[in-house]
């Protein structure tokens, strides 16, 4: 039932944030043959966890995260912290339109963050302004 319950709120706020700008895009619901109920969003890109960080298998068997590639570049590259900023400002303006709709998103984290990859000649030009 807290399954169902948490569901009929994804479709609620998924239909009352349609089309705001930095918000994932949630296109519909439908119940299968089964009875399972299915929640269709559009495939934005990754999730800041998992940009951030990745899993490493220690001797003992005990798995740590560990930060990726993309989180030391963006820490030691030029214009990494205007891509954080970038980021965040991304963030507080899909907040900021959350909160215009008079909701408030109670988990917000890395792993509920989608990125949008840009396309490598994008990030190029990024770059290029951000040196």
């Amino acid at each position: 039932e807290h399954v169902r319950q948490a569901a009929a709120r994804e479709i609620y706020h998924g239909e009352a944030l349609r089309g705001l700008a930095h918000v994932g895009r949630f296109i519909e619901s439908f119940t299968d043959d089964d009875g399972d109920l299915w929640l269709v969003f559009i495939d934005e890109g990754m999730s800041l966890h998992s940009w951030l960080y990745t899993t490493q298998l220690l001797a003992s068997g005990s798995t740590v995260l560990v930060p990726t590639e993309s989180w030391r570049l963006m820490r030691t590259m030029a214009g990494g912290r205007a891509r954080v900023a970038e980021v965040m400002a991304q963030l507080l303006t899909a907040a900021a339109a959350i909160h215009a709709q008079n909701t408030t998103h109670r988990d917000i984290k890395t792993s509920n963050v989608v990125l949008s990859v840009r396309p490598a000649n994008a990030n190029a030009n990024a770059n290029a302004d951000d040196a």
